[in-house]
């Protein structure tokens, strides 16, 4: 019985903390494998062009990922 009631008292501890945690907790959103048309055959837009898009969009991180190609301006 004396289990019982400690694993009620564990769970209740557990649910407390985390609604206390909850609304401090902030979803962020990575956006990755965005390719410019330096990926040959992937990419249609310019850097430039890629990263006003997304800063419209409201998008705060974005990951960069050409292939096949070993520059970007």
């Amino acid at each position: 019985m004396s289990l019982e009631i400690n694993g009620i008292y564990y769970l209740l501890f557990f649910l407390v903390f985390f609604l206390a945690i909850l609304p401090q907790i902030r979803l962020v959103i990575i956006y990755l494998d965005a390719k410019t048309y330096y990926s040959f055959y992937f990419g249609t837009h310019s850097t430039a062009g890629l990263v006003d898009a997304a800063v419209e969009h409201g998008v705060t991180t974005l990951s960069l990922c050409n292939i096949n190609c070993t520059y970007d301006h």
